[in-house]
């Protein structure tokens, strides 16, 4: 009764019975007839014990592992809890009412109360925030003269508020803002911007490079005047660096144009710019020299000697570096026809005639007279004396101009040939009279000399003399 209820064995002394109530026992006696009862109470403990979790926290950039917390749960000897997870992940603590977990997933506590076996369960979702926040940089204009410095544009998609933190590299320089968004930078480089949510600890990163444009740069050429163009002319050439395009100018940029040739310049200074996109310049004086006139200088005329030489040396103005060659004009009797200074040997008076000319092809030109006098040196002896003493004891003739003596012959008073030799050079002791005939000494006398004599411009002349012999 009171909602007892019999499972079998109900007609025995031990019957089974699953729920609590009164129960009631009747014994019949079968030989009387007689009964007899009695009434037992069956109580019930099915109370089950308290599972509760406590809301953790996310799995995070920053935190990596969390402790879920039972503690909330029936607590005592008699109580006992474990653990079951799907997905996740137990660190350690199982067995035990807080354990530590790294990974997400649904968790269940069962929590057993040893008394009366009944248990609870109870369940949490970990659940973890790894979203990185993002990083933009805007693209950057370049670095020039006109702009020294620029402000770099950081951000990021997440919303809140984020730290941001800049590191140069490759010679970048931070001047201000390192840890804004916008920072002020003035040198080429690469920029790294990390940004970081503090909510979750997660960071994104990228990389700017900022480019410096150098300020331009240029090799002008110049063509200076010359003996056929009188203005010359400048050419600023290739210009490097800078941006274009290039304005030129050869006034100081004060009417710049877009042509790097500047032709018909008078001679003078001239203040070359050049100046580029961004208005950085770069500048340079050149100077148009006066025309160069090549100019030669010699004397009219120069008197020699016949048989003697003479070195003919112009004088120029062109840089020995900047002759293009010389010519002299006509080449006989000269040492060299294409050199600055020959020598000249003429047997006859001669007009020469020299032109130099510079690289440029330009000339000058003059004109040098080379007078020969034709007197005739020859310096017979009027005496000698044969005595071997080493001084004066051959006679011979001694010229200036003379190519050969043809003959010499000399006599004695009565017309005999005492000496005769042809075709030897005069001025040779070696080979003149030694005062004797048919090899004996001639008594001291006066002799008869004739000579024939072949001089360098190609005359011929017969002279005479007399010579004393000495003993």
């Amino acid at each position: 009764a009171a909602g007892g209820t019999v499972l079998n064995n109900g007609n025995t002394l031990s019957p089974t019975v699953s729920s609590a109530g009164t129960y009631t026992l009747q014994v019949n006696n079968t030989s009387n007839g007689c009964t007899a009862t009695t009434t037992t109470q069956v109580g019930s403990d099915t109370t089950p014990p308290i599972a509760a979790i406590a809301q953790p926290n996310l799995l995070t950039c920053l935190q990596d592992q969390v402790t879920l917390n039972g503690m909330g749960s029936s607590q005592g000897p008699n109580f006992s809890a474990s653990w079951a997870t799907s997905a996740g992940n137990i660190l350690s603590g199982q067995g035990t009412f807080e354990i530590v977990v790294n990974e997400i997933g649904n968790y269940v506590l069962t929590v057993l109360n040893q008394q009366n076996g009944c248990t609870e369960t109870a369940q949490i979702l970990v659940q973890e925030d790894i979203n990185t926040p993002g990083a933009l940089i805007l693209p950057a204009p370049a670095l020039h003269c006109n702009q020294p410095q620029i402000t770099l544009l950081g951000s990021s998609p997440t919303v809140g508020a984020l730290n941001y933190t800049w590191t140069p590299a490759a010679g970048g320089h931070i001047v201000s803002g390192q840890n804004s968004s916008t920072p002020l930078v003035d040198e080429a480089g690469t920029y790294t911007l990390l940004v970081t949510n503090p909510a979750n600890g997660c960071s994104s990163s990228t990389t700017l490079t900022v480019a410096a444009i150098p300020d331009p740069v240029f090799n002008p050429s110049l063509t200076q005047p010359n003996c056929f163009v009188q203005t010359g002319s400048v050419n600023f050439g290739t210009v490097s660096g800078g941006q274009g395009p290039y304005l030129f100018s050869n006034d100081g940029g004060q009417n710049p144009g877009t042509q790097p040739l500047f032709s018909n310049l008078v001679p003078g200074n001239y203040p070359l710019v050049v100046s580029d996109a961004n208005g950085c310049t770069a500048a340079e004086v050149v100077t148009i020299d006066a025309p160069f006139i090549p100019s030669l200088d010699i004397a009219d005329i120069q008197k020699i000697e016949q048989g003697d030489s003479i070195l003919l040396s112009p004088l120029t103005n062109i840089p020995p570096s900047q002759i293009a060659f010389w010519q002299w004009s006509p080449a006989d009797d000269l040492s060299c026809d294409d050199c600055a200074a020959p020598w000249a040997k003429p047997f006859r008076s001669q007009y020469y005639t020299v032109t130099v000319e510079d690289l440029d092809g330009c000339k000058a030109e003059e004109r040098i007279l080379v007078q020969v006098s034709r007197k005739r040196h020859i310096y017979p002896p009027t005496a000698f004396s044969p005595n071997d003493d080493g001084e004066n004891d051959r006679f011979t003739l001694y010229t200036k101009g003379v190519r050969e003596i043809r003959r010499l012959a000399i006599f004695d008073r009565w017309g005999e040939e005492v000496f005769l030799r042809n075709n030897f050079q005069p001025n040779d002791d070696s080979l003149g009279w030694d005062g004797t005939f048919r090899g004996s000494p001639l008594t001291p006398a006066v002799f008869v000399w004739a000579a024939e004599v072949e001089f360098i411009d190609g005359e011929v002349e017969v002279i005479f003399g007399d010579v004393t012999v000495v003993r």
